[in-house]
Formats: C-alpha cells, structure tokens, sequence
C-alpha cells in the first residue's frame, strides 16, 4: 500500500518475535546460583498470590526485578546480553513477515514489558528502528531494583506509544502481539497480526 503516509509496526517482543518469554528466563540467566535459591521460594509464593488475583503483573513484575537484580552491575548486565541473546530462540514465522514489511517501507518499533538492561542490546543488535520498554533505575553503574514507571503492558503500551517520537496518528500503522496485555495495543492500528502457535493470524478475533 502506497498511499504517501508514514508506515511504521508496533510488535510485542515476548512470545510473538520469540517463541518464549525472555523476561522470566533473564532471573536466572543473570543470576548467581545463590541467588536463584533464595529467590525461588518467594517467587513462587508471589507466583501464588499473582494467580489467584491476590497481586497484579505490574506488582509482580516489582517483586521479581528487585529480588533478582537489585544491586547488580549494568557492566555485568552488558557483557552477558551478548550470550543471552544467542540462546533466545525466534519465531521466524514472523520474522519474515516483519522483514517483508521492512522492504515495504515499513518502521519496525519493538512494544515490550521486558526490560531495558537487555532490550536496548537486543533492539540495537537485532536491528529494529526503535524500543519501547519497561523502564529501570540505575545508580552508579548498578541497578537499584526498581522500575522506572509502570510495567510496560495492557494500557500502558498505548500510553507509551503514543507518548513517544515514533508515534503520529496520521500515520498506517501495523501491530503484532499474541496476549491479552497486547490488545490495547492492537486496538490503535489500522491491521494487527495476532500470532496464534507460532502464525501470525491477520485480524484474529480477540478473545
């Protein structure tokens, strides 16, 4: 489609671009085995809690990031990212989709809840035109172990969106999730992908 706007895609990152959830994995791939032991119990418990409505994701997301990487050194952070990514398996399905839109003219804009101590490698690596992500405090070349805002899902990935410079209403815009906390998001295009076992599914009746 050639119709002079700007053309730019919004995709989710965890479970449409890749096959699984980078965020969860991130605990323990970053993680002393010390570390993980301590944790594992309450994560669990607060696993629970989340599950039966007892805790919200932004409140989870809270609890897991400041037990895991309070006080972890961003340099630390930097130097395993490489390998971290290596390891990341991807949904080549999409892929090719995103890579088709891309020589079509298309901006291609990573929209994610995982956070920015290893999607700002990933994004850049990866060669994506931009990342919106969840945010965190650091301090002296260490992270604090706690969020910098809201968790960057549901809502907030409209909120976010339209907030920054990539955004402009004016514009055809394209999204690509495949969870409930990508709805909002798909709800602000003009076509969204919904990926469904690994298939990007044009405009999938949302459940």
């Amino acid at each position: 489609m050639n119709d002079g706007k700007t053309k730019i895609i919004f995709s989710d990152f965890d479970g449409t671009v890749t096959k699984k959830d980078t965020y969860i994995r991130s605990l323990f791939f970053y993680s002393s085995c010390i570390k993980i032991l301590l944790n594992i119990p309450g994560l669990v418990f607060n696993l629970i809690k989340y599950i039966f409505g007892m805790k919200t994701r932004n409140e989870m997301k809270e609890y897991s990031y400041k037990k895991f990487y309070s006080g972890v050194s961003v340099a630390y952070i930097n130097k395993k990212s490489k390998k971290y990514l290596k390891s990341v398996k991807f949904n080549h399905k999409v892929l090719d989709l995103l890579n088709k839109f891309r020589d079509d003219g298309y901006k291609i804009v990573l929209v994610t809840a995982s956070p920015d101590i290893y999607m700002n490698y990933f994004a850049k690596e990866l060669g994506y035109d931009g990342l919106i992500c969840t945010l965190t405090e650091k301090s002296d070349d260490r992270l604090t172990g706690k969020l910098s805002g809201m968790n960057c899902n549901n809502e907030e990935k409209v909120k976010r969106i339209r907030e920054s410079e990539y955004y402009d209403a004016s514009s055809r815009i394209i999204t690509f999730g495949n969870s409930k906390g990508d709805h909002p998001m798909l709800g602000i295009s003009d076509e969204y992908y919904y990926v469904i076992k690994g298939n990007p599914v044009k405009n999938a009746k949302l459940n």
